[in-house]
Parts: structure tokens; sequence; C-alpha cells
């Protein structure tokens, strides 16, 4: 609540001429059924953020008006309270709360820190000199250097320095149990039990008591001290075991005690425990025994307010323990049995009670209300009817009775000749307020309905007029409407055969809730099944009705009417339980829905200012059309009622009443405030995925991670004024398009909410909600995993381009490679296949020389040479068709072709041939290239071994070592010729050819020779 309006608000409380001898206090209650932890109830404060605490008996209470948050200490709970006895509570300039207990020392409470950390215990440890002295703390306050005074029982006065958690302990003489502790300039003072009282200076901590308390045979005055406040004015208050009230008067300096002597009004005869300050200056002392005191300055005089358990709103009990002011000026008193709440923003609106019969097992119930000219209010009840004329001090209870039964007054009517009507459950009786003589109507015996009514009784009565003859309309509810004609004397009802008034008058409900009759002299019905109905007098009197059409906006938005109410322009305001408030604009016979109003309303009123009062949910709510809002006001809450219900009356003067069981309220519509709007909603509770993480509530702006994204965000608006009807609305800018209207729901969660920035507002409201509401915001920024971010984005990009043009690369290689392979496949061809054939194209010209000369032995070795030739060029041609085959370029593949080759070669040449396989997997893949190469070098090796080693064995090893291939070609022959240019085979230049292969896969050739034989061993690399 904003200062403004709290100021505001209190101006009107100090200008509302309330007398503390005339004013009406009617408490609210909060007890254990409201959510309290306990009913009893020590200490209460209210902290910057507009909560207000309740220290009980049995842990601490938050309290927004509505909901209870409690806070205990729980042994198996090391972030809690350090005890659950709170004896005080202290809000220090930081809003940092400090917590007395009696069973566990002291407690800082810090609502901004991390869950674990905003409770910090200070208790009593045994073998820690430094810690508190004892457990057991009575009060405490803080002086203006900002030290917290601790009044304990068996430790004395301590005082702790927040900054260093030091406690010290004051030097005195006397008892160490302190019992009430107030600061009055730069002095403590503290209420001892059994030594008066103890001053200390807090400059110096240098302290001073009364001697005299020091013997223990002396009658002195206060000798237990149990209270002590300091009030507006600087006087020093203070209670006693002695049950006199003591004052140390600031200006006179002087201590002073009640009764004053020549001031009998001035009387006190309670233990005051408690002290308080009210906005209008009148001072408020809990008692021990004897309930509320409530002490004027002006008039030295006492009010007492005692608990009465027979009497709804009184103080809930007699043993007062606290007493607290809160911003707006509500008084909170807390004792055994609960809260007492008084709310000064009530007594705009005068709340009372009927009278109860003391045989009564139950509380009679309001029907109506009359206010007549002489100004005498007249209240119909289940229990017959209360009668207070002008300026009288209570009610008359008036007792009708008809043949020996009582009867319940439900309806009055003033007809327009004077005479004074009750409706009631029998039937219609005309009365007279002076003798409270009953009397029938006549003829009213032969009538079937009116004579005795059957299980209900009049709620309606209206005169009128049908073919000019004047009638009074009664409803005698659940049997459609009866008239009385005045010339005839006789009663028409649904009973009558002859004149079928149901039919006649096209009654569609019997369930009629009211007539009405506007100021154009038309006559209105309500009725509970079949909407707003209309008497039209041509061609003849009959009904029409004005019904709910779900096609149709501009129709009656429910069926159920409730009442009806005329404005200045002639149109109606008519009330549905169910389908809210309806204007009906007559000339356009259209309605308008009043979307904002409550559902199922009651009983309707239009004031002269032309506002709306209605009843409904037990409430009371004001509609302002010309502003377009709605106002809701928070009343008495008296158990076993519901609240108010029913009609709406209006007197003369403007005076509004409203029932609500055995009580009801009354105002004036123009000296209403309305009730100031709630205060800017706080966070109160922050989780993600349901843990507490409230200390992130203290940031701007909260950045989580992108794995966060479920959370919950709790609120609240602290409203004591009107407490049930604040009204939520949220939205998450970049989520929610629109406000979500949740009434007085205070929690919003989210789910599965993608990264980004956004940004969540909440606002209250207790009526409609409008621009000018106070809105609270908090950042909240998701931030997105690294593959989400624009850097990421680029990197990928990146690396799809790098593999791209990788494989662009690769392919363009690979067919480079493939036509290396086809210029190194056209280059072998051309140097063996040409040179072959060349080869056997001289040698066939020299055959035909050869052939034409008749030189037949040297034709035969041209035609060998030919031959063989050629099988070579076929042998070539193969192995060259065989390596370019990708399946053949496998180790086992070369071994296989190699054995082929080989040991038919060397057989043929008695030599003896053996491969040795050493830990070579069958399976590696050489490659074309690399296959080619290695088969030829191994062809040529053996070819070389079989043509000119002269050997008698010739092995070939193959190992794995490293990556690398060892191939090993050994014999044992006659080793090479010192000139290799002596050794040419016919397939290539022999070592030449090799060597240049081993080149071409990039591996080592070592060749050893000697008489015993020749190794050739090449080492080569796979990968």
């Amino acid at each position: 609540m904003s200062k403004f309006l709290t100021f505001g608000f209190c101006l009107f409380l100090l200008n509302g001429s309330y007398a503390v001898s005339a004013q009406t206090f009617i408490f609210d209650k909060l007890t254990t059924q409201n959510g309290l932890s306990n009913n009893k109830v020590n200490c209460i404060v209210q902290d910057r953020r507009g909560f207000i605490w309740f220290g009980t008996e049995d842990g601490l209470n938050r309290y927004d008006g509505k909901e209870m948050v409690i806070f205990r200490n729980r042994p198996e709970d090391n972030y809690g309270l350090s005890g659950n006895i709170i004896t005080g509570l202290h809000l220090d300039q930081s809003d940092i709360m400090w917590i007395a207990t009696a069973d566990g020392g002291l407690t800082r409470y810090n609502y901004r820190l991390p869950y674990q950390q905003q409770f910090k215990r200070y208790r009593h440890l045994p073998h820690d000199s430094t810690s508190i002295p004892v457990n057991i703390i009575n009060a405490l306050i803080e002086d203006k250097q900002g030290y917290l005074w601790l009044a304990t029982s068996g430790g004395g006065i301590l005082r702790f320095n927040k900054h260093s958690e030091k406690f010290d302990k004051i030097t005195y003489q006397g008892v160490k149990t302190a019992l009430a502790l107030t600061v009055r300039q730069d002095t403590i003072w503290a209420g001892m039990q059994g030594s008066g009282l103890l001053k200390i200076d807090t400059r110096t901590s240098h302290s001073i008591s009364d001697a005299n308390y020091k013997s223990a045979y002396l009658k002195l005055p206060h000798v237990v001290v149990t209270s002590l406040y300091t009030d507006q004015k600087n006087h020093v208050w203070y209670g006693s075991w002695d049950n006199i009230l003591y004052r140390y008067h600031a200006e006179v300096k002087k201590e002073e005690k009640f009764p004053i002597i020549g001031a009998p009004t001035a009387s006190f005869t309670d233990e005051a425990t408690t002290f308080a300050n009210d906005y209008q200056g009148n001072l408020w002392i809990g008692g021990r025994y004897e309930g509320l005191h409530i002490y004027n300055y002006r008039q030295n005089s006492f009010r007492h307010l005692g608990s009465d358990p027979q009497k709804a709103g009184s103080l809930i009990h007699n043993k007062v323990n606290c007493l607290y002011r809160d911003r707006d000026g509500i008084m909170w008193v807390g004792t055994d049995k609960g809260v007492s709440k008084y709310n000064p923003y009530q007594q705009q609106f005068t709340s009372q009670f009927l009278p109860v019969k003391s045989n009564a097992t139950q509380p009679g119930r309001i029907f109506d209300f009359y206010v007549d000219a002489q100004e005498t209010l007249w209240i119909g009840t289940s229990d017959g009817m209360f009668k207070k004329p002008k300026n009288a001090p209570g009610f008359e209870h008036i007792v009708l009775k008809y043949q020996g039964t009582e009867l319940a007054v439900s309806k009055f009517h003033q007809s327009t000749n004077g005479d004074f009507y009750l409706g009631t459950n029998y039937s219609l009786f005309r009365f007279n307020p002076a003798t409270h003589a009953i009397n029938l109507l006549p003829d009213q015996a032969h009538d079937l309905v009116m004579s005795q009514i059957i299980a209900s009784r009049i709620i309606s009565l209206v005169d009128f007029k049908i073919h000019q003859q004047p009638i009074l309309f009664a409803v005698p509810y659940g049997h459609y409407l009866s008239y009385y004609d005045y010339a005839r004397q006789s009663w028409v009802s649904r009973a009558d055969s002859a004149r079928k008034i149901v039919t006649r008058l096209d009654l569609k409900d019997n369930l009629i809730r009211k007539l009405y009759k506007s100021r154009d002299g038309k006559l209105w019905m309500a009725t509970a099944k079949n909407g707003l109905a209309e008497l039209i007098s041509l061609p003849y009197p009959h009904f029409i009705y004005y019904q709910n059409d779900p096609a149709n906006f501009k129709s009656l938005s429910s069926d159920n009417v409730y009442d009806i109410a005329e404005d200045s322009r002639h149109n109606l305001w008519v009330s549905t339980y169910g389908g809210g408030l309806n204007y009906f604009e007559r000339a356009t016979q259209t309605f308008r829905h009043i979307s904002e109003s409550p559902n199922l309303l009651q009983g309707i009123a239009v004031d002269k200012k032309g506002k709306v009062w209605m009843v409904a949910n037990g409430n009371l709510y004001g509609y302002d059309p010309a502003k377009k809002r709605f106002s809701s006001y928070h009343l008495l809450d008296v158990e076993d009622t519901g609240g108010l219900n029913g009609t709406i009356y209006q007197d003369a003067a403007g005076t509004i009443y409203v029932g609500s069981g055995h009580y009801f309220v009354q105002f004036k519509s123009e000296k209403i405030k309305d009730p100031m709007p709630p205060s800017k909603p706080v966070f109160t509770d922050f989780r993600i995925f349901n843990v507490n993480r409230n200390e992130l509530l203290r940031q701007k702006a909260i950045k989580l991670n992108y794995n966060q994204n479920f959370f919950s965000l709790k609120f609240s608006s602290p409203n004591y004024l009107s407490p049930d009807n604040i009204n939520y609305s949220y939205q998450l800018e970049g989520i929610d398009k629109n406000w979500h209207n949740v009434g007085s729901t205070n929690i919003a969660g989210y789910t599965n909410l993608p990264p980004g920035d956004y940004l969540f507002k909440v606002k209250a409201n207790t009526g409609t909600a409008s621009s000018s509401d106070q809105v609270s915001t908090i950042v909240i920024t998701i931030v997105p995993p690294f593959w989400q971010v624009w850097w990421f984005y680029g990197l990928v990009i990146g690396f799809i381009s790098l593999i791209i043009y990788s494989i662009y690369r690769y392919r363009i290689e690979q067919l480079l490679k493939r036509q290396a392979i086809r210029n190194k496949i056209a280059q072998d061809l051309h140097d063996s296949v040409g040179s072959t054939l060349s080869s056997i194209s001289v040698y066939s010209q020299v055959a035909q020389i050869k052939n034409a000369a008749a030189e037949g032995p040297e034709l035969n070795s041209l035609l060998t040479k030919i031959s063989t030739i050629s099988n070579e060029m076929i042998s070539e041609m193969n192995d060259i068709v065989w390596a370019i085959n990708p399946v053949n370029d496998g180790m086992d593949k070369i071994i296989g072709r190699i054995e082929s080759f080989g040991r038919p070669l060397l057989r043929a040449n008695n030599i003896n041939f053996s491969i040795n396989r050493e830990d070579l997997p069958p399976t590696i893949d050489v490659g074309m290239e690399k296959s080619k190469d290695v088969y030829l070098i191994l062809k040529e090796a053996l070819t070389n071994c079989a043509k000119h080693a002269a050997a008698k064995n010739v092995e070939l090893t193959l190992k794995l070592q490293h990556k690398h291939i060892v191939m090993q070609v050994k014999d044992d022959g006659r080793g090479l010729p010192t000139s290799p240019n002596l050794t040419p085979s016919l397939s290539g230049n022999g070592l030449r050819n090799i060597r240049n292969r081993v080149n071409n896969l990039k591996g080592q050739l070592k060749v050893t020779s000697g008489p015993t034989g020749t190794t050739l061993v090449i080492d080569f690399r796979i990968t």
C-alpha cells in the first residue's frame, strides 16, 4: 500500500468524528481454522513487503490476508528456526527479521538469501563462551545505534552487535530475569521480575536501578514489570503483577498510576500485558484477564472491550498477549485463542446484531427492512420483527402470533392508501404500527392459497391497477402470484378456477422472486426459470418475457433473475443468479452483460448517483457505470452466516440495508470510500523443477540454463482491508499474447520454454482490472545451449562447407587418381605390349625372309621366340587385368596368385617353394596400385630365382610389423653376379624394375647376396 493512500486513509479516519465511547468495535478473527500454526499468538509485526508475521507458541506464520505460510523448527532440519515458542519479532532497517524464542535463543531471517541460508541461529552452546548465554528470550528491541537488546530469563539483559555477532552482558545488581523492554531516547527501560525497572544508557551501557528493590520486605509498586511501551507522546507505560497501570509522564517527569485520583472514568484494574497506539491517537492496552482497554488521552477515560462468546464480532479471548497497528491502520490483537482484527475501514459500514432469543437453538434470519416516515427501522425476520425508533439505543423485539403460532415476517409494504401490510409465512396481514395488532384481509379465508400459505412465505408486494381497478399484487413464493382486489375485497390466486390468472396472465413460472414497479407505472417480474417479464395491458393484461438466447449476445445472460432496480434513465439493472449483472435498455429492448460482475448475484440497489450496489458470494459489491469499474467491500466475516445474502433495501434518505443471518449492515452510499487498490505484488517463491530457488528473486534479471525451462513463480499482494477480493492477472511477454486473469490464484507456471528473453508481469486488483493497477515485473532469460547460438551456427556452416569442399576435393583427387591409373595402364600397355608387338613384328619379318631363303633351323628359332614373346605378353596382360580388379586388393589374393604363379614355375626347375605368413591378417587391403606393384615385385623375384639363381629352395616370408608389410624372398642359389647388366630378364630389367616398384610403394629394398644365396627384403607402409 502506497504511503499516499495510507496517509489519505488516516485523514479519513481522523476526520471521521469517531469517538471511542460511541464507536462500534467489531472484530474479525484468525485461528488455526484459518491456517495459524497455533492459537496462542505472542507477537506480531509487519515487514516492508506488507506481510503480517505472527509469532505463536508453535512456530512463525507469514500472512498476506488470505494465506498462511508456516515456519517451524524441526530437529532434522538445520535450516529453520532456532525454536518454536516465538516471544518477540523485530524488523531492522534492512528488513531483516530478528526472532526471539523461549526455547532456542535468537534467529535471524533474511528472505533474500538462498533457502538454506535464510535462517541463522544463535543458540546457547555449553562449550562456547561466545554463544548466547541462555536460550530463553522474553523480549527484544533495537536502539538508535542499531544494537539489539534482549530480555532473558537467567541471563539478564544482553546487547547484541549485528555486525560482529557478539553478545555483551550488561552488568547490574539484581535479578537476572527481564520480562519487557522499551527504548526512550537513549535509554533502555527494562521490566524486571522482582526488582522493578532497570534503565540502561545505550551509549555507555551504564545501568541505573532503584535501590529500594534490594529489600524483599518493602511493599513497593510494580515489583514485577511485565510490559513496557513508549507512546507517541514519549510517555512510558508499564504493567505489573499488582494489576495497576503505570505511566511515566514525559512532561512532568513523574510516575503516575491508574486510577487517577479525581478521574473516576480513568479506572483500570487489570494487568497490562501489551500496548499500541491507533491512528486516532488512542492507546490500546491488552489485559491479562479482561481483554482490551482503550484509553482516550483527551477525555482521560477508558473503554473496555471484552470477549463474549455469545456475541459475534467480539474480542476472541480476554487474555491479550500482543497488540500491533499495521500501515493501513488495522489493529491486530494476539490472544491465547487466536487473533482478533479490527479494521477501521469497516467502520464506514455500521454492523448491528439483532438480539437472540434465550431459548433459540440458532439465530434467526433477516428477510426484509423498512424505514417509515418517522425514521423508525423495522426488520422482518424468521423470529418475528424488530423495531428501532430513531435515536433509540436498541431494538424492540415484537413477537407476532396468529392462532397461537409465531409468525415469520418476510415483507413490509406501505400501500398508497396508507395501510401497513406484513407478508408472513402464514398469509398477508394488515398491521397497526402503534398497537402492533395484525388482521387478515377480508375474504382471506375463502382463498385456498392465501388463507394459509403452504411451506412458503410472501416475498414481494406491489400496488397496481388492472382495468383501472386498484389491486395489491402478492408473491407467495412457489405459488405463482396472487392479487387482492381492494374494491371487491377478495383474493384472486392460482386456485381461482374462474379467473384462471395463470393462463390469463401467461404466468410461466411458479417461482417468482420479485415484483417491481418502475417509475412510469410498468410492472416487472423476476422469475427463477423464465427470465425477466413485463406486464402488458393491451389487448388484455398479460406478461411478456425477456429470456436468454445463446445466439443473441444482446439477450439476458441467464433466465434465473433475482432482483430488479431502475436508474435515472428509466432503464433497468437486472441481477441474475448464474449470469451476473445485466443492463436493460428499454428503448431498444436489449441487454448488456457486465462481464466483470460476479455470476451469483442476489439483491441490487441503485443509489442517487447511479452506482449499483449488489450482494454476491456473501459479500458487497459496487459498480460505477460512469467509470465502468467494479469494487468489492470486505465486511465483517461472521461465522455460520455465509455472509451477506438476500435483497437490498434503500430508504428514502438513501441509507442502504443488507442482511446476513441475525446481523445486518447499513451505510450511506455517498459516504463510502472506494476500496484502496491492493499493493504492488511481491514475488514470494521461485522454483525450478519444484526446487526452491528464492535467492534468484534478489536479481533484477533471472538467468537460467536451457535445461531449467520448467519453473513457477508465486506472488502475493498483501491486503487486509479487502483480503478476500484480491484478483491477479499475469503475463509472460514473449509467450503470452494477453493477460491471464486467474482470480485469487497466486501462482504461475511455465514448462518447456524455448531459449530467449522474457518479461514476467503480474498485477492485482479488488474488482475490475485497469491500466492503473500496479505491475510487478522480473526479467527471465533462458540461455540457449551452445548449439543454438550464432557462433555455433557459423562453426557448423563452416564445418559443413569444409566437409563439402573436402568431398569435392576427394572426388577430384579420385578422378585424378583414376586418370593417373588409366595413364599408367596405358603406359604399361604401351611399354609392355607395344614393345613386345614390335619384337614380334621384327621377328615375323625376319622369319619371312628366312622362310623365303629356306633357312629352316633359323626360321624355327624365330618362330619359337615369337611364341615365347607372345606368351609373355599374354601373361603381362593377365597381370594387368588382375591388378585393376578391386577384388584382388587384399594380401590374401596377392599371395594366392603369386603361389599359383610361382609354384609351377619353380617346380619345373626342380626348386622347392614355400610361403610363410607370420601374423599377417588375410583381410589386409593394400589398394589397387600397391597390389599390382607387390605382385609384380614378387613375380619378378621368383622369375629371377627360377631362371638365374640355380637354387634348390626358395622361401617367401610375409609379416606385419607396426603397419608395415615386410616381404622376404630368399633362395640358396649361387648369388648375384657382380654386374647387374649381366642378368637382364625377359620381362624387365631385373633388380632395377624391382627397385622402381618399391619406390612406387614408398618402401625400402634391401638386397643381400652371396655364394650361398640371395635375399630380397621389401618393407612398405600399408596406410
